[in-house]
Order: C-alpha cells, then sequence, then structure tokens
C-alpha cells in the first residue's frame, strides 16, 4: 500500500516503529525485488487491540505475545498486542 497525499499522514502514524535493536533483519527474500534498494525500510510492529475484558475469553493468545496497555481516541482503555512485523518503505531524504 502506499499512502499519498492527504493520506501519507495516516498512514506515517498507523503503525509503531520499534527500537532498532529489538527488530528482526529486513527479509533476504524482499531485497531481490526490483526497485526495494531504493527506499529506507523501517521495522513497524503490526498491531492489533483488545478490550481488557475481552482477554479472558480469549485462548491467552494474546498475553503470550508483546503487548501493553493503551487507550482509543475518546480514551477507552484497550491492551495493544502485537502480531508480527510490518516492513514501511520510505523514499530516502534528500
Amino acid at each position: 500500500m502506499a499512502g499519498i497525499a492527504e493520506k501519507q499522514v495516516w498512514y506515517e502514524q498507523l503503525f509503531a516503529e520499534v527500537a532498532e535493536t529489538d527488530t528482526p533483519p529486513f527479509p533476504a527474500e524482499y531485497q531481490r525485488l526490483p526497485g526495494v534498494a531504493d527506499l529506507q525500510w523501517t521495522a513497524c510492529a503490526e498491531t492489533t487491540t483488545c478490550w481488557p475484558e475481552d482477554l479472558l475469553e480469549l485462548d491467552a493468545w494474546a498475553l503470550k505475545k508483546p503487548h501493553w496497555p493503551g487507550k482509543t481516541a475518546d480514551g477507552r482503555e484497550v491492551v495493544v498486542v502485537q502480531i508480527g512485523w510490518i516492513w514501511v518503505g520510505r523514499m530516502p531524504s534528500a
């Protein structure tokens, strides 16, 4: 997916960047794709959210993954669960 014009800011805030020491290496199979070397790649946590009361109903899968407290835009408490990694490519800064 690509974020352009007014959607660029939304996409830039969509994924949480994490400390470089905590990220997996950029996948080798992606490095062979045409044009991929022209972008700067950042690993970001792919997350989902759960209501705290729903954690008891889940098979505890969420509690076995990295998770932390969060809040919705209207202030409701949620549990943020990292379900994987997303690699975000950006044009290099001039």
